[in-house]
């Protein structure tokens, strides 16, 4: 039986002939076989060579990524261990503020308790300097805002005790000679014993009158019987003092004064034997020594 063949014939372009060769069929499938598998083997080489630099690139970029988030979790490490030094320093000085205060400040121990919760497990051991990093941030923000409350506290009290040391009378209200006191005396006018609800300063008329505390002025009113051209000033707390036999009144009434602002002038108006500035306090209304009321009193006396 006769084999069958395949003729392959080249042609040329200059004599339009050309010389012919037969192959089997045998070895042309082998022959495309081999290529096939030739190309299939160097498409595989290629694709695990590309792989293998993608690979490696990724590894590369991996291991710089992860030494440079290492050296910024060392640089955290050193920062927060800055801030609980910091924090720990405010806290003393805090403290001492408190004490001051009277104030009960939060207790160091909160700073190193734990928080509340199941702590994070890391899905790597290298992880492990994040997590406890994360840990001591949240513990160091919680002893913050626990300071924080405390801190708003000590705030609100002093600002408290300000108001009432701002608006408590303290000074005297003019430079003058004290001539009466409170208490029982005897009336200059009609000879018999009286109650005195205040001071009297001798001074010349026009002699400035300062306001003792912080306060607003409640009215102004004119007695030519009694106290003549009157100043009433409330303080707050229940707390309001009184000017008599002033000759003139530089503030008005609904008007906020300062402590030691300059508020009338010494004056002789209404029941008066000279110039003098009659001086009262009164808590809830009520008269008391204005002389518990000057710091220091002792030096105002001849």
């Amino acid at each position: 039986m006769k084999k069958r063949q395949i003729i392959v014939k080249i042609f040329t372009d200059e004599l339009h002939s050309g010389k012919e060769f037969s192959i089997s069929r045998r070895l042309l499938r082998f022959i495309l076989v081999f290529l096939f598998t030739l190309a299939g083997f160097s498409a595989f080489l290629l694709y695990h060579f590309i792989n293998y630099n993608v690979a490696n690139y990724r590894l590369n970029r991996y291991a710089v990524e992860n030494r440079y988030l290492k050296e910024k979790v060392k640089q955290l490490e050193e920062k927060v261990a800055l801030l609980d030094s910091t924090i720990d320093d405010y806290y003393y000085k805090y403290t001492a503020l408190t004490k001051y205060a009277g104030v009960q400040p939060p207790p160091y121990e909160l700073k190193n308790i734990g928080i509340g919760g199941e702590i994070e497990e890391p899905p790597s051991p290298d992880l492990k300097p994040v997590v406890n990093l994360d840990e001591k941030l949240r513990k160091l923000e919680r002893f913050v805002d626990i300071q924080m409350e405390s801190f708003k506290n000590v705030e609100n009290k002093l600002k408290k005790e300000q108001y009432i040391r701002d608006h408590t009378p303290s000074i005297l209200p003019c430079n003058g000679r004290f001539t009466s006191g409170f208490g029982m005396r005897r009336d200059p006018f009609t000879g018999r014993m009286h109650f005195h609800y205040g001071i009297d300063l001798a001074a010349p008329i026009g002699t400035p009158v300062y306001a003792p505390a912080d306060g607003v002025v409640r009215r102004v009113k004119r007695d030519p019987r009694g106290y003549g051209i009157l100043l009433e000033i409330d303080h707050g707390m229940g707390i309001t003092t009184r000017y008599g036999h002033l000759s003139k009144v530089l503030v008005k009434p609904g008007e906020r004064v300062k402590r030691g602002e300059i508020i009338a002038k010494v004056g002789n108006t209404g029941r008066s034997t000279g110039p003098h500035l009659h001086y009262e306090v009164r808590v809830l209304n009520k008269p008391v020594n204005p002389l518990n009321y000057i710091i220091p009193y002792q030096s105002f006396f001849d």
